[in-house]
């Protein structure tokens, strides 16, 4: 029976919340459900519409049932610890305490640190070094997400390299070069004159040509370890077995690394 108020009371809560937001926010133009489905729909490598969808709805229900999970943990904890008698205290305490929080927060920002800068604004010499400093970060992790594209290109290219034309997933990377034009200009540091993907749209007979094999091979022959010169093959950066979940996977770093480039870019 104690638990019942709480019960109770969490439902209120629910219905309360519920109708604010119906009333103050327009559900067309919020979907809170189909937001982060298509989120995850948009970040799948997956290749075909259905399998995106599944893979957006298996990656937030997984999402969900862990958040859940350790909801459900502390709550049990809390149980055993504080008694059912302390369970609704404990709930408001917490309540009360975020709130606090957020007050605190948005207080400083409001009153402090938003007044502070723009303060700040107004002296162009500060100012100045102030984005100085920031250019070298950013300027560092732009480079970082380059390097990041030239790897998956390299990758990539080692994956054209590898299946062969009859091969039921080539269509799979066929459709992961034409979408990304962008890793088809990417060059390889040892081969500054050549493409690891052809730029042509007839890129199926480059492969088998010297146009994908002679930049594939000069890149395997000046690749060494520096560790008793032994060399490495860049067929080391893919699997023996290319399978459908690689290149999904392959796909959806691709699409990041793209989109952390133009980012950091921008």
């Amino acid at each position: 029976m104690a638990v019942l108020p709480l019960v109770v009371g969490a439902l209120m809560l629910v219905v309360l919340v519920a109708g604010l937001l119906n009333y103050f926010g327009n559900r067309q133009e919020h979907a809170w459900v189909m937001i982060p489905l298509l989120q995850a729909y948009t970040q799948s490598g997956e290749f075909t519409v259905m399998k995106r969808f599944r893979s957006a709805v298996r990656y937030n229900i997984i999402y969900q049932l862990i958040i859940g999970f350790f909801a459900l943990l502390g709550l049990i904890y809390v149980w055993y610890s504080q008694g059912s008698s302390n369970l609704r205290a404990y709930v408001m305490a917490l309540s009360n305490s975020w709130g606090l929080v957020l007050v605190v927060i948005f207080m400083g920002y409001g009153m402090v640190d938003v007044p502070r800068l723009l303060w700040h604004k107004g002296d162009n010499a500060r100012e100045l070094r102030r984005i100085a400093f920031k250019t070298s970060v950013v300027k560092d992790k732009r480079q970082d997400t380059e390097d990041e594209v030239l790897n998956v290109a390299k990758e990539l290219s080692v994956v054209c390299h590898k299946v062969q034309l009859t091969d039921p997933l080539r269509p799979y990377i066929d459709q992961m070069v034409k979408d990304f034009p962008a890793v088809r200009g990417i060059q390889f540091p040892s081969s500054r004159t050549a493409s690891p993907i052809p730029t042509s749209q007839n890129y199926r007979t480059d492969i088998s040509g010297s146009g994908l094999g002679s930049t594939l091979g000069s890149s395997r022959d000046t690749m060494s370890s520096g560790t008793g010169g032994r060399k490495h093959s860049m067929d080391g950066l893919v699997p023996a077995l290319i399978t459908e979940k690689y290149l999904a996977d392959l796909h959806a770093r691709i699409k990041l690394a793209l989109r952390m480039n133009d980012r950091w870019t921008a």
